[in-house]
């Protein structure tokens, strides 16, 4: 039942952040969030091949990867969109 409560608050979460990114830059808040899905398919992809699930340490260096990735796309999007 916790489990339960924690995903539906975060998904909660996610759509108000998702909505907020649409209405300050609809373009950059794209580019974000496909960054962030796409690091995330890529971390879910690697620990279940490599580590057969996911870890505490694993779980931070993919927060850590994905905050990366996504201020490096958001301004690499600023300077090619404007």
């Amino acid at each position: 039942a916790r489990d339960k409560q924690v995903i539906i608050t975060m998904v909660i979460y996610m759509v108000i952040i998702f909505a907020a990114m649409m209405l300050l830059n609809w373009k950059l808040g794209i580019i974000c969030y496909g960054i962030a899905l796409f690091t995330y398919l890529l971390y879910y992809k690697n620990a279940m091949k490599y580590f057969g699930g996911t870890t505490g340490d694993l779980a931070g260096c993919f927060v850590s990867l994905c905050e990366v990735f996504m201020a490096f796309g958001a301004v690499v999007g600023v300077l090619v969109i404007g």
